[in-house]
């Protein structure tokens, strides 16, 4: 009996190594595997020395996270640009709508040139009851349009009269020709001694500041008085002595007091007048649009409609402005010489 489990037990053994032998083959690779696997790690196995998957899975998070904040900026970049350009192109059409609505709107035919009455003096004595007036002061009467004096006799005009002088044997005595009537002065257009169209900017009148430096100071000198003439003297003063900065803050102060009064269509020429000088041509073209649009009866319409093609060119805005310039001629007939000398030139610049 003891013989029989003897034998049994040295059995279980021998058989033992005959059952595991295949479950560590499947789980262990054998020799052969390892001769032919070329140093390369087993299936299943992370090789030595590279990140795991974990590892290479969060760095590819974070690049993604970069990529999408720079594709988040771009973005925002793009949209603030776009905004930007939907801007310009709304005030262009609006400059455009503006334009062709005053140029169905007005009359074919030219306005008569409004009078101009003679500017009063605020320092005029005016005379108190119960003293005597000055006598007014005798006026001598004008030359006639060619020159010569209407009180006094002129033998050329009437050669025939009594007491002309004779040619000696008979006949009259010969006329000299008359000199020629001297031509009439261009009055320039624009402000006086300004920068004209095309000319660099001055760099001692209108140059901003540079960067990082503070602006220099300029405080408006006050009126003599609080009327209304003496503030649009004063501000127009400014433009004569190319001071364009406090001419312009000056006209806004007075176009804003005095909306009605009898310079408020000089002022808003002369306001557009200082930012073309400085060549903001967007803000001049705004001033000189208004002046066509609501004052087409003041002299100054005509240099305003000449302005504002000039401005409309300078940004780049050539139809609008050659269109412009159509206007002067067409609406305004009986302009100045310079204004239409300068309408020419400006057409010939802008190739109209």
């Amino acid at each position: 009996m003891t013989a029989f489990w003897l034998r049994s037990f040295a059995a279980a053994l021998i058989a033992a190594p005959l059952v595991l032998a295949p479950a560590l083959a499947q789980d262990r690779p054998g020799f052969l595997d390892n001769l032919f696997s070329r140093g390369e790690p087993p299936q299943g196995e992370q090789p030595r020395g590279r990140p795991g998957p974990r590892a290479q899975q969060e760095a590819a998070d974070e690049d993604d996270s970069d990529l999408v904040v720079r594709i988040g900026k771009l973005e925002s970049r793009i949209r603030q640009l776009t905004g930007e350009l939907e801007q310009q192109q709304f005030r262009n059409q609006q400059l455009e709508r503006e334009l062709q609505q005053y140029r169905g709107g007005t009359a074919a035919a030219a306005p008569s040139p409004a009078p101009v009455t003679p500017p009063r003096s605020a320092t005029a004595p005016s005379t108190a009851p119960g003293q005597i007036a000055a006598p007014a002061p005798m006026v001598q009467p004008p030359p006639a349009a060619n020159g010569r004096r209407s009180d006094v006799f002129d033998p050329s005009q009437n050669p025939n009269a009594r007491g002309a002088p004779r040619a000696l044997g008979g006949g009259n005595m010969p006329v000299a020709a008359a000199p020629p009537l001297p031509a009439e002065p261009e009055v320039p257009v624009g402000a006086p001694g300004g920068r004209g169209v095309g000319a660099p900017l001055d760099l001692s009148n209108g140059q901003p500041a540079a960067p990082g430096s503070a602006p220099p100071a300029q405080v408006a000198t006050l009126p003599p008085t609080q009327t209304p003439k003496d503030e649009y003297d004063l501000a127009y003063g400014y433009v004569l002595r190319k001071d364009y900065a406090l001419a312009e803050q000056s006209l806004r102060a007075f176009v804003k007091k005095y909306p009605d009064d009898e310079h408020v269509a000089e002022a808003h020429y002369w306001l557009g007048e200082t930012m073309f000088q400085r060549r903001n041509y967007q803000g001049a073209a705004d001033s000189f649009l208004l002046v066509v649009r609501n004052y087409d009866k003041s002299p100054k319409t005509p240099e305003a409609l000449l302005r504002l093609g000039q401005s409309l060119n300078g940004l780049g805005q050539k139809e609008l402005a050659c269109a412009s310039l159509g206007e002067v001629e067409r609406k305004y007939p009986r302009a100045s010489a310079s204004v239409k000398k300068a309408v020419a030139a400006e057409q010939k610049r802008a190739s109209c």
